[in-house]
């Protein structure tokens, strides 16, 4: 769409494999950043604490299976775009969310400038 050229988009969670990814790539669906943000289980597990009953996504059999895919998941596709796009960036996701951002910024920055 031409919003999505303009001003650029996001996409959180997806692709979810390298299958889903090479589709995409395929699509001409490339993204300039690809961001993982790492977060430990435990604090995953933390942070859903207080929605685990209300929330489906926080449910605790979800959530692992979840999980589960996306560790079995998440090494083939980063490895995907790194190797084809250099384009992976990895964000400790424990630290603040000022951090993220300031990390996201300067990358998305970065492409913006190699652009020019």
């Amino acid at each position: 769409m031409r919003d999505c050229l303009e001003r650029g988009w996001v996409i959180d969670g997806f692709p979810q494999n390298r299958t889903q990814a090479i589709q995409m790539a395929k699509l001409g669906m490339n993204p300039d950043v690809v961001f993982y943000v790492q977060v430990p289980t435990e604090e995953i597990f933390k942070r859903t604490e207080a929605t685990k009953v209300k929330e489906f996504g926080s449910n605790r059999n979800i959530l692992v299976r979840r999980l589960n895919n996306l560790t079995k998941n998440i090494p083939q596709t980063s490895f995907f775009y790194q190797k084809y796009y250099n384009s992976l960036v990895s964000v400790n996701g424990v630290k603040s969310r000022w951090y993220m951002e300031d990390i996201a910024l300067n990358a998305i920055e970065k492409v913006t400038k190699a652009r020019l």
